[in-house]
């Protein structure tokens, strides 16, 4: 079974790079916005300022 991956608030967006593997959490607003992000089945609130990026590494199989 495939663990999930997402960001609950729909002001968020999380994009995965397969080239780098990082994930880019992206608040899409002017306003602070707090997620609750989900990588891999462990979640963790996110609180982000207005138009942030935050980057996460991949979760590591080795």
């Amino acid at each position: 079974m495939e663990e999930e991956t997402f960001t609950s608030n729909p002001l968020t967006e999380l994009n995965g790079y397969e080239t780098n593997p990082m994930w880019a959490l992206v608040n899409n607003t002017n306003e602070p916005q707090e997620t609750v992000l989900t990588l891999f089945g462990k979640s963790e609130t996110i609180n982000l300022n207005p138009s942030e990026i935050r980057w996460f590494g991949v979760k590591d199989d080795e």
